[in-house]
């Protein structure tokens, strides 16, 4: 009898273990695997336009740039020349600028072999030498430097490539080439608000950016 019982207690135990196990079994078949449906989120680029916008209110707000972080205020002079360590390379003619002239292409040279170009005029009423006149315009040429630290607005700086820029400063205004195949892109703006507007003319060789031309101009 005792036999008995025992044997029907085993069964028992056995059919309970069985109902566990195909419980388990039904519950992990009933569960979904989760499967991600979401995919990374894309970078976004500013449109063209916008990049244009956001420069310009860079150059309008800042009017500047700097040089071995020194910076270059517009409108400059020559004592901001110096500052950022460049020098008039000659003097000649300069001496007597008359009111309301305007003289190109002035050139500037550094000891670090930093070549630039300015276009001045004398706001005065008398006439002064090029020490009082105001520069509107300021081309720098990397030259046989190595060693001048540039930022433009957005940390743009020399050897950058086109592609890095584009994507910087969105597509520009106008892109071509200059007389020896270097690729040039031009970008600027109005601005009616402030009364004055910009240009920026930037070359790129096959090491990248070598030379750049800001001009501020007033808008009426």
């Amino acid at each position: 009898m005792v036999k008995k019982i025992i044997a029907v207690c085993a069964a028992a135990i056995l059919v309970t273990a069985a109902l566990a196990g195909c419980g388990c079994e039904n519950s992990d078949a009933k569960e979904t695997p989760t499967t991600s449906t979401s995919q990374s989120s894309k970078v976004v680029v500013s449109d063209p336009e916008g990049a244009r916008v956001g420069t310009l209110n860079i150059f309008l707000n800042s009017r500047s740039f700097t040089l071995n972080e020194k910076v270059l205020h517009f409108l400059a002079d020559d004592s901001q020349m110096q500052y950022v360590g460049m020098k008039i390379a000659d003097e000649t003619g300069l001496d007597a600028i008359e009111p309301g002239q305007t003289v190109k292409d002035v050139k500037y040279i550094s000891d670090s072999g930093l070549v630039g170009y300015v276009t001045m005029k004398n706001d005065s009423e008398v006439a002064t030498s090029y020490k009082g006149c105001k520069y509107y315009s300021v081309r720098l040429n990397k030259g046989t430097s190595t060693d001048v630290t540039l930022h433009l607005p957005n940390k743009i700086t020399w050897n950058d490539s086109v592609d890095k820029v584009k994507k910087t400063y969105g597509e520009p205004l106008k892109e071509s080439k200059t007389s020896n195949g270097n690729k040039l892109l031009k970008y600027g703006e109005d601005s009616k608000e402030n009364k004055v507007g910009y240009t920026l003319q930037m070359v790129f060789s096959d090491k990248g950016l070598v030379e750049f031309t800001i001009e501020f101009h007033e808008v009426k």
